[in-house]
């Protein structure tokens, strides 16, 4: 459990410039509040990956997600 916790901080630290260069640091709190989900994200991403053994799942979840959060933010913009 340890090696998934270090890894979803790894992971959830990689998205930090991609989530600045994107919305900027006008207001913090979003930043946490995502960072926090991308946290929770990178540990179930690591247990499922420990579970199967096969890291197309963690593909395929981890696509589904980002075109979920594609249309969440195209649809909250109109």
């Amino acid at each position: 459990m340890p090696a998934v916790m270090i890894d979803a901080i790894y992971f959830t630290i990689a998205h930090v410039p991609v989530y600045l260069a994107v919305y900027g640091v006008n207001n913090l709190t979003p930043l946490i509040y995502t960072l926090g989900y991308i946290l929770v994200y990178g540990v179930i991403s690591g247990l499922i990956f420990i579970s199967t053994r096969n890291v197309v799942p963690d593909i395929i979840i981890h696509w589904i997600n980002d075109y979920l959060s594609i249309i969440t933010v195209i649809y909250l913009a109109h």
